[in-house]
């Protein structure tokens, strides 16, 4: 049967070695006022990196909308669940997460300094399963790689 690919990679936050020494100084409760101007810096970043993956994520959930086929979204949303990128094109689309139906643990998918949170996907159509999702142990970049195996139902 037919099916459509989405592939993506949603607006990196694009933060530099300056944004996690302020972020070290605010774990470590080392920040004061003359840090003002960094901490300024990292939430115009954050700002700026959410309200363009909004818009990204309308634009790719209208594609999946318009989809005449079952459709398999993949990708770094660089967002976490609780976003609203994740439930746009989630929830407006009823797509089904293949972490929560087949995987185990956590999930998490960011290597880094901040906490390994899931900001990589694999939804599908109600009309595709999952099972026997991974997500991988190797550091090829600074996200794990996340697969599954799919049963694609025939008409």
């Amino acid at each position: 049967d037919t099916i459509r690919i989405f592939n993506c990679h949603l607006e990196s936050i694009h933060l530099e070695k300056s944004n996690f020494t302020t972020i070290d100084k605010i774990q470590s409760r080392e920040y004061t006022d003359n840090d003002s101007t960094e901490l300024n810096n990292l939430l115009g970043k954050l700002k700026n990196a959410t309200i363009k993956r909004s818009g990204q994520s309308d634009t790719l959930s209208d594609a999946i909308k318009n989809s005449p086929y079952p459709v398999i979204v993949c990708g770094d949303f660089n967002e976490i669940e609780c976003s609203y990128t994740y439930h746009k094109i989630k929830t407006h689309n009823n797509l089904i997460d293949a972490f929560r139906e087949s995987g185990r643990g956590f999930g998490g998918t960011f290597i880094g300094k901040l906490p390994s949170f899931r900001i990589d996907y694999i939804l599908h159509s109600q009309k595709i399963s999952t099972w026997n999702f991974v997500t991988g142990k190797r550091k090829l970049s600074d996200h794990f790689a996340i697969y599954c195996k799919f049963d694609i139902e025939s008409k």
